[in-house]
């Protein structure tokens, strides 16, 4: 009979455990029910299955527990019938996206004027059984881990609520995807630090036993300056997709509390502080130097204008044997190409990469697309060198220097007679700004 009284307090354990976890479920006991009927299972209802634990449990204190009523009693079948079901109901609920591993890319944009230089971020996401999730922060020193849950939204998007452990901070994820094998999926985030509102892009990538080793898997936060080796493995495509700070990475603005404030808000328009200037994207593995000039509409004869341009060439040459570490672009020496010149667009867009961005203006009796560089290079690159002939400019283009903080400009009289001058000058240009992770501009 104790054998039997054993079995029972088994049987009486397992259901227990079963009951439990269907309860503590997103659907619970009701959802549950409502899936046996689905399936065809008549009989158990949630009435049923409440009576069917209370009765045994009064048996299992009962002196009269013997073989047959073990095996004969219909609750004892009915406990196993519900434990079998119970099995497949969760089987049946488990998520495409469950027990994943994704790596977790970011841009990381420093928090302070010591940390200036932005990052990529690259966490741990992973996700476990009845949507629970966990992603493993970077190891900067200050960032949390978050734990919480996922649920999809519809059958291309799902989202993630997570908590730091002392629910301090909140992170909510959308990812967008075409299938869950995608090796790729993208998406943003949104948070907060202390009173400003946060939101960026975010990339996901898938990670299988296969492709990466537990080591490789570790969180990091890495750029061209710090943790290159590691840097430079993460796939080119990923690190330009995050690149770009104003594409990527959002902070709202704060104390804004009526429509008079806001007003003043859309109104400002504030030159680049030398603060942020380092922020404007994400340097890939080799500083870009993009040197522009025009080259059509000079106003001087054949001779002078091939002159011209022999003193360009000479200056490439220069920059190309003083900064073997950096990319030297210029439209004359292999950057154009027939299809480059019919979309012009193609190196408006390299300018958003670029650091150091010089312009050589002498007079023309033409527009030059050279302005148009100029424009964006202004908007976009870090730091603009205006390098111009006596009378090429106008008086508003000077005043620049002054309201913003990224440009410079040098006056020559003649750039065929000044090479040497314009080399120092360039030079002394790029190494003033140096790509320097212990330098710090106050």
């Amino acid at each position: 009979m104790e054998d039997y009284k054993g079995e029972l307090k088994i049987l009486i354990e397992e259901l227990d455990a079963w009951y439990k976890k269907i309860i503590k479920s997103s659907g619970g006991l009701n959802h549950f029910t409502k899936w046996l009927d689905e399936n065809g299972i008549t009989g158990i209802k949630r009435s049923s299955i409440e009576g069917c634990r209370k009765i045994l449990k009064d048996q299992e204190i009962s002196p009269l527990v013997s073989s047959f009523i073990f095996n004969s009693d219909s609750n004892v079948g009915k406990a196993k019938t519900i434990i079998r079901f119970a099995k497949k109901y969760f089987q049946s609920l488990k998520h495409p996206f469950e027990d994943r591993i994704w790596f977790f890319y970011f841009l990381d944009i420093g928090s302070s004027k010591y940390d200036k230089y932005p990052k990529i971020g690259r966490g741990l996401l992973k996700t476990h059984s009845e949507f629970n999730a966990a992603l493993e922060n970077v190891p900067d020193g200050f960032s949390q881990n978050y734990e919480g849950k996922y649920r999809s939204i519809n059958d291309n998007v799902i989202f993630f609520d997570l908590n730091t452990p002392d629910e301090r901070k909140r992170l909510h994820l959308k990812i967008c995807f075409h299938s869950i094998e995608n090796e790729i999926m993208l998406g943003t985030y949104s948070t907060f630090d202390r009173l400003r509102v946060l939101s960026g892009s975010i990339l996901l990538e898938q990670i299988t036993h296969q492709n990466y080793t537990d080591e490789a898997t570790k969180p990091i936060l890495v750029s061209s300056i710090d943790h290159k080796e590691k840097f430079n493995a993460i796939d080119p495509a990923i690190r330009r997709y995050l690149s770009n700070k104003k594409k990527n990475y959002y902070k709202a603005p704060n104390f804004i509390p009526n429509k008079d404030t806001l007003h003043g808000y859309v109104s400002k328009c504030a030159p680049p502080s030398l603060e942020h200037i380092e922020n404007r994207f994400l340097e890939l593995q080799k500083p870009i130097i993009f040197l522009s000039t025009p080259q059509s509409g000079l106003i001087n004869d054949e001779t002078t204008l091939e002159l011209k341009k022999a003193t360009i060439q000479n200056i490439i040459h220069n920059l190309k044997k003083e900064f073997q570490d950096f990319q030297i672009r210029y439209e004359d020496t292999g950057l154009t190409n027939a299809k480059e010149i019919i979309h012009p667009f193609n190196n408006l867009r390299l300018l958003q990469q670029t650091r150091y961005f010089i312009i050589i203006l002498t007079k023309t009796d033409k527009a030059s697309f050279s302005l148009i560089q100029l424009g964006w290079a202004i908007a976009y690159c870090k730091y603009v060198l205006i390098i111009y002939e006596d009378g090429a400019i106008s008086e508003r283009l000077k005043a620049l220097e002054k309201i913003s903080a990224n440009i410079q400009r040098i006056k020559i009289s003649n750039i065929a007679e000044e090479q040497e001058k314009i080399c120092q000058e360039i030079s002394f240009f790029i190494l003033s700004h140096k790509l320097d992770k212990n330098k710090i501009e106050l």
